[in-house]
């Protein structure tokens, strides 16, 4: 078989469950997840019965964050805002404790 024939999507020799995660920016946990619930296309490689390493195609990949990122996730919740850290009674005394002792803090 030649490739050079062929398009992209027809040779996609997969790319692994760490590469598939940060192109689509979750845990690698997820991936395996994902494949196994037929979200994402990927398959096992690897010799002997049962093998363990997963590979994952990466246009089904580019497919499913093209297809989910029309807006956002409704169940994640927004990123906390800063807010000022307020001071414990105990760590107001560690610091009066280490400053009596000639550090600065």
């Amino acid at each position: 078989m030649v490739r050079a024939a062929l398009p992209p999507e027809a040779y996609d020799d997969g790319i692994t469950v760490a590469e598939a995660a940060r192109v689509l920016g979750v845990d690698v946990t997820k991936i395996r997840r994902m494949v196994d619930g037929k979200a994402i296309e990927g398959w096992r490689v690897g010799a002997g019965p049962s093998p363990r390493s997963i590979r994952v195609s990466l246009a089904s990949c580019l497919d499913y964050r093209e297809a989910n990122s029309a807006g956002t996730n409704p169940r994640r919740a927004p990123p906390p805002k800063d807010r000022p850290a307020q001071a414990r009674a105990s760590f107001l005394e560690a610091q009066a404790y280490l400053r009596s002792r000639g550090m600065r803090v």
